[in-house]
């Protein structure tokens, strides 16, 4: 099992960003970024929102090989919306490349150090960011005075020690593609989580590694465990 710790936001994004495999997507999603890269761009745009300042909290990030809907309705449930457009995108399918830490979607939240707190959530898609919208401090949104995530290895740091492990190198050289995803939230001790899946899917079954890297000094602190079957 994957511990967590006291990763709160993160909690929400895995938990209500839906991904569903299979939806038409519009153009080509050419240009996968890291967490650092979307975490500049992210706060390029994040600078220009009233309410800060504002400092990243959470992040995740998807790189699949089907194209896919991200349910951005869902990420302020149980939160009130004070701006924004949050709404249903579609994305077609990345490279299904994922030795280097990309990810082709990252979505990023921000947490307000200014008077009456909230959050800030924004998108980063072929290396363009855009905002998503604002959140008060209240339901799952609330903050309780968290100052943000601080420095982090970079997802690409991440992947570079779970590829490394016995079993993550067995799935490399069993799968050149696989669908990606990537998150982390603040906490105590802020943890990479990072899912793999060789098949196509998006749950647990074969062809899947599911591994965790401490953020702070990346060393593995869930090592992937081997399959029942690495084969589809």
């Amino acid at each position: 099992m994957i511990e967590v710790g006291a990763i709160i936001v993160v909690a929400i994004v895995i938990l209500l960003v839906v991904l569903v495999g299979g939806s038409p997507g519009p153009g080509a999603t050419s240009a996968p970024s890291t967490f650092s890269q979307a975490a500049g761009e992210a706060r390029a745009v994040a600078a220009s929102v009233s309410g800060g300042p504002w400092n990243l909290s959470s992040a995740y990030g998807v790189s699949v090989t089907v194209p896919f809907v991200l349910n951005n309705t869902l990420l302020p449930l149980g939160c009130n919306v004070t701006s924004g457009n949050f709404g249903v995108d579609s994305y077609p399918s990345g490279s299904g490349a994922y030795s280097d830490g990309r990810a082709t979607v990252w979505i990023l939240s921000f947490v307000s150090t200014g008077v009456g707190g909230g959050m800030l959530w924004v998108q980063v898609v072929n290396g363009a960011a855009t905002e998503l919208g604002v959140t008060n401090n209240s339901g799952r949104c609330a903050t309780g005075g968290v100052s943000g995530l601080g420095p982090v290895i970079d997802s690409s740091v991440a992947m570079e020690k779970i590829l490394a492990t016995p079993n993550g190198t067995r799935f490399a050289q069993t799968f050149s593609k696989a669908n990606a995803t990537y998150s982390i939230g603040y906490g105590p001790n802020p943890t990479w989580i990072i899912s793999l899946n060789g098949c196509g899917r998006y749950v647990a079954g074969p062809g899947t590694l599911l591994a965790s890297v401490w953020a702070l000094n990346g060393t593995i602190q869930n090592a992937p465990r081997e399959p029942a079957t690495i084969a589809c």
